[in-house]
């Protein structure tokens, strides 16, 4: 739901205020790919390579295996 909302604030060109919103929701649920994939969008016109690297990182840790498991708890 807030992904549409994130969409069009990137589209109008205000990038902080689309991450304080998508950082909010982090805030209330830190296992939410959405979240985090929405996040690494805004990302990807600020941040370095490494700090990308990172955040794809934390984000394959969310996604279950095969087991239905989460590769790390959080």
């Amino acid at each position: 739901m807030i992904i549409g909302l994130v969409d069009v604030l990137q589209a109008k060109g205000d990038h902080e205020r689309a991450m304080g919103i998508v950082d909010d929701a982090l805030a209330r649920n830190r296992r939410s790919i959405r979240a985090r994939l929405a996040r690494l969008k805004i990302s990807l016109r600020r941040v370095h390579q490494d700090q990308l690297s990172a955040e794809v990182d934390k984000i394959v840790e969310l996604i279950p295996s095969s087991n239905g498991q989460t590769r790390r708890s959080s």
